[in-house]
């Protein structure tokens, strides 16, 4: 089995944090007025971007004050606890509120090492949440139009029946997905390749089975967000991993972060540790956990970051600090029955919405998510892909929502703090 074939679950992390196939309706969102954000100019090989701050806020700045010893004690004996348990044999977690931060590790990696609350791993699917965003931004720019049809962008090797750029970010295409099996053969043949998405694309049967159905079922396929990669280099005319670096990664400071293949995990990383069966994650270079897993999986799948970062990243964005916040609400808009927005999982737990996204790619597991209440995210990574529940009656998705808890309730946080008004 490809270990990068997400499957999302009905709710972002409510109790299970499943990853088996599902599929509920989900009606497409309404488009309000875009105004823009962005002043843009172009120069070498790269897009220049300059942030200009938003009007309204959905969440307030983040402090980078260490959060109440007390708290961080009672966070670290959580992940000394899990690991303890054999829940894993290592865990990196980190928090990020409006009252502080924190981060942590416990355990070690696949190659015997301890982990330290900044090693790299694979991010999987959370890859989705900054193409999304991109997306968002060049409909904003008035390079893409949301509600158009992918195919006035793009030559596509299949039916699409006029699925529109919206409808793709929402999981509702009705595409053909992939055959992981046949991919996952293809990659250990060479782990050192690099995969284009043309190539991933090109095998693609057209006959083959359909993930939801067009316009009503949802149905999640990595071939949407390969092909979400391809149009961001279609219309900027420059690698996607440019572009998010320019518009996204550099203007928040977050040099943690990195698009595989085009870059390389910097020190430290850590290395997954073998799956419950004994078999090694297929390894090669750099790259985590391959050049070619990593590549395969590409713009659906292929970035890798630490947690601290990352859980830096997911309040940045939801919050509205990196993109507007009207682009945000169509991200993440959607009724209780709705588990998937825009490149976005949405779930309710403990009586309010949670946003972001979980990850599995060869060797690696995360869960990275937002309280939209009480304005505290959760960044959750393992070097190992499957996480046996049963060894201690708590997920990787349980042990993020107990640290968001703890946060919350120490620090009061709620949602009378978490909407706030910015000028200028």
């Amino acid at each position: 089995m490809a270990r990068w074939q997400i499957k999302a679950a009905l709710v972002l992390v409510v109790v299970t944090m499943t990853t088996a196939s599902c599929s509920n309706a989900a009606a497409p969102v309404s488009t309000p007025a875009l105004t823009s954000a962005v002043s843009v100019s172009s120069s070498g090989s790269a897009p220049s971007v300059t942030i200009v701050a938003p009007g309204r806020l959905l969440l307030p700045a983040p402090s980078d004050a260490p959060l109440d010893s007390a708290v961080t004690d009672a966070l670290q004996r959580q992940l000394d606890d899990w690991v303890a348990s054999g829940a894993a044999p290592g865990v990196t977690a980190a928090v990020v509120s409006a009252q502080g931060t924190w981060s942590g590790a416990a355990g070690a990696d696949g190659a015997g090492q301890p982990l330290v609350p900044g090693a790299m791993m694979g991010i999987g699917s959370v890859t989705k949440t900054f193409v999304a965003a991109e997306v968002m931004l060049l409909a904003e720019r008035g390079l893409v139009d949301l509600d158009a049809p992918l195919t006035d962008y793009l030559d596509i090797p299949f039916t699409t029946s006029g699925a529109t750029v919206r409808q793709v970010l929402h999981m509702i295409s009705g595409f053909p997905d992939l055959n992981y099996d046949n991919l996952t053969k293809l990659a250990v043949a060479d782990l050192h390749r690099i995969w284009t998405a043309e190539e991933v694309l090109a095998l693609v049967d057209p006959k083959g089975i359909r993930s939801g159905l067009f316009g009503v079922t949802l149905g999640y396929n990595n071939i949407n967000f390969i092909l979400l990669g391809m149009l961001i280099e279609t219309v900027t005319g420059h690698p996607y991993s440019a572009s998010l670096n320019a518009d996204l990664l550099d203007p928040a400071g977050l040099d943690r972060l990195v698009v595989q293949p085009d870059e390389v995990p910097r020190q430290p990383v850590a290395r997954p540790v073998p799956d419950p069966q004994g078999n090694p994650p297929p390894l090669d270079g750099p790259h985590l956990a391959s050049t070619a897993i990593a590549s395969q999986a590409g713009s659906a799948g292929g970035m890798a970051g630490d947690a601290p970062t990352l859980a830096r990243w997911i309040y940045l964005l939801y919050g509205g600090h990196i993109i507007n916040a009207d682009l945000v609400e169509q991200m993440t808009a959607g009724t209780e029955d709705d588990w998937y927005g825009l490149g976005t999982l949405r779930g309710y737990v403990d009586g309010q919405l949670w946003v972001g996204h979980n990850g599995n790619i060869d060797g690696y597991h995360c869960v990275a998510f937002v309280g939209t209440a009480d304005a505290v995210s959760v960044a959750v990574l393992v070097p190992q892909i499957d996480i046996p529940s049963a060894a201690s009656g708590m997920t990787i998705g349980e042990l993020g929502v107990e640290l968001h808890r703890a946060v919350a309730e120490a620090t009061g946080a709620s949602s009378s703090s978490a909407v706030v008004t910015a000028t200028g």
